[in-house]
């Protein structure tokens, strides 16, 4: 039978799926065919795996090749017919007349090989025996090479059981340490090749960069085109990333909208800023999909590993890097800086001590006086958050005002504060002009809450206060959120109702004459900057009297805080400013029923 000019592609593919070709072999096979040699008395013995265009040896006895053509080998016998092939002398067969491993070489004339199975029935290969003795093989080597064939084809059977084995481990791992939508590692994944990254750090083997990246917008586009569109999207940002940066460097889908990235080697921070740059510029490209184009911005934090630090703590500083970039707006790239510490730490002891207060009942209102200029009445209190601690110590707004960017405690102080205010009000009216008004300060929480214009009524309407007596005070970075339609509704709201809006720390802002015109604002209170150097400085004094004026024309009241010495109220009067509260005026005094005197105070925060 002629050997078969080309393999079957079914052949081919069980044979590849074993994993056997070009593999380094096992010894089980080697013994046999040292078994196979020795038993049937020839000079050398093989196991051949065919392909499409070779034969490659398993195993080999007694020859020093490890390959050849297909078309010259022998093997295509038995393998093409499927049984064992018997070939007594080569020399005398015109099937072998030009084939140079019988003229050349080994130089073969008696031939014997048995095919050899895959477990699925496919023909992968053959076992042979050799010799360049004519008519060396008879019935009794037939038998025996059909039996060691059986056993070679049980070898091949447990090498693919282990072999499932192992791709089933394998799937599992990749299971494991890789994101199933990207394709990217997983926090599994990344952890191995982060830790191994430390310790070659800790060696002295290359800086170390951690990186980690947030997409902003991700969740607006799954509301607008649906889930689908918004995977294809992540799908395409994990793919842009992986193609802007080495694979040498592990990059993982660390959350639903965060991407880490470690980068070690002999980068400068410039160069991993520029690539960190990059790789936002890359991910803000519109992506289209199904017809719709999505725009994503992404924020990146970093932090370099320093000698000692593990990997909890590097990702503790690369988030606490991308949480002050996302702050500052998407596009944005920040390295940590201790800093970062320091004021979470600060953060975090305020939070402690407000919960702490909360729960003791130590939150109680302090007063400052807002005094008319002209005449010396008292026109309304500024209602100010204080803290008695468990020592006996007073605690200050601006020493609480980290613990009150969480909202839900920020909401706690809110009700705690306008339930004071409004159990207060009945005396500070009284102690003050016939309509002084009491100013509460709002936060950032505050006016992006929607309920809160309905907590503070229905306080008021609870202890009988007139909406129209009471001021909320707002500073013009709340005014600097994104979602000004909301904060917008809430003021109309509270000034629909009669409560006066006014604009703390005017002037520090960015856009504080736009703010006027935009929202419902009645006061403005001067900031205690321009107010120090009123005396000293010809810019404060020219800004303090273009406010006066300006506010005067647009019939809103103005205030001027920090009033501490007698220069700074005789300016003021002399601007005719119309109020004023500070430290010469009156300190801020719990239950205050008046103007307190005038007195040395070292901690003049509000």
């Amino acid at each position: 039978m002629p050997p078969a000019p080309q393999a079957d592609a079914e052949r081919v593919a069980a044979l590849r799926k074993l994993e056997l070709l070009d593999s380094e072999g096992h010894v089980s096979f080697d013994e046999i065919v040292h078994i196979a040699a020795m038993a049937l008395g020839s000079s050398f013995a093989v196991i051949s795996l065919m392909d499409e265009s070779r034969q490659w040896f398993l195993a080999s006895r007694g020859v020093d090749m490890t390959e050849t053509p297909r078309e010259i080998a022998l093997c295509n016998y038995p393998i093409a017919s499927g049984a064992t092939f018997v070939l007594s002398d080569a020399r005398s067969d015109g099937r072998f007349a030009g084939n140079r491993l019988v003229h050349e070489g080994p130089r073969i004339r008696s031939y014997l090989g048995c095919p050899v199975r895959c477990p699925d029935g496919h023909i992968v290969g053959a076992l042979c025996a050799a010799d360049p003795m004519p008519h060396k093989f008879d019935a009794p080597h037939v038998d025996l090479i059909e039996r060691l064939s059986a056993l070679v084809e049980q070898f091949v059977a447990a090498h693919a059981r282990n072999l499932e084995l192992r791709r089933a481990h394998l799937a599992l791992k990749q299971a494991a340490e890789n994101d199933e939508l990207t394709g990217l590692l997983n926090r599994n994944g990344f952890n191995a090749p982060l830790e191994e990254a430390i310790r070659k750090r800790g060696a002295g083997d290359g800086l170390l960069f951690l990186l980690i990246i947030d997409l902003d917008g991700l969740k607006e586009a799954n509301h607008v085109y649906g889930h689908l569109v918004g995977d294809a999207a992540l799908q395409e940002i994990a793919a842009r990333l992986r193609a802007e940066i080495p694979e040498a460097y592990p990059l993982a889908r660390w959350g639903g909208d965060e991407f880490v990235l470690a980068l070690q080697g002999d980068f400068t921070r410039e160069a991993v800023h520029r690539l960190a740059a990059q790789a936002l510029e890359t991910i803000a490209r519109p992506i289209e999909i199904s017809g719709n184009s999505v725009y994503l911005r992404g924020s990146c934090g970093i932090a370099e590993c320093d000698s000692g630090v593990g990997s909890k703590e590097l990702l503790r500083r690369a988030h606490q890097a991308l949480h002050h970039s996302t702050s500052m707006g998407p596009g944005r790239v920040h390295f940590y800086d201790r800093a970062f510490a320091d004021r979470n730490q600060a953060r975090m002891t305020a939070e402690l001590e407000v919960r702490s207060a909360l729960a003791g009942d130590r939150i109680f209102a302090s007063y400052q006086p807002i005094i008319n200029l002209g005449t010396g009445e008292t026109e309304g209190y500024e209602a100010l958050l204080r803290i008695s601690t468990i020592d006996g110590c007073e605690v200050t707004a601006a020493q609480l005002l980290p613990a009150l960017v969480d909202p839900e405690l920020s909401r706690k102080v809110a009700i705690r504060m306008i339930t004071l205010v409004a159990s207060d009000f009945a005396s500070l009216a009284a102690s003050g002009s016939g309509s002084a008004f009491v100013s509460i300060n709002a936060t950032e929480a505050d006016l992006l809450s929607g309920d809160y214009p309905d907590m503070l009524l229905s306080t008021l309407a609870r202890y009988m206060v007139p909406p129209d007596r009471i001021t909320v005070e707002i500073t013009e970075t709340m005014l600097l959120v994104n979602d000004l339609d909301q904060v917008k509704a809430v003021l109309d709201r509270l000034k629909a109702e009669g409560i006066s809006i006014a604009l703390d720390d005017f002037g520090t802002g960015f856009s504080s004459l736009t703010h006027l015109k935009v929202f419902p604002i009645d006061k403005v209170k001067i900031d205690r900057s321009f107010v120090c150097d009123i005396t000293e400085n010809l810019n404060a004094q020219s800004i303090v009297a273009a406010v006066i004026a300006m506010a005067q024309r647009l019939s809103i009241a103005v205030i001027a805080e920090g009033i501490e010495n007698d220069d700074q109220l005789a300016a003021l009067r002399r601007m005719e400013c119309p109020m004023g509260q500070g430290f010469l005026l009156s300190p801020p005094a719990p239950n205050v029923t008046g103007p307190s005197p005038t007195g040395t105070y070292k901690n003049r925060d509000k």
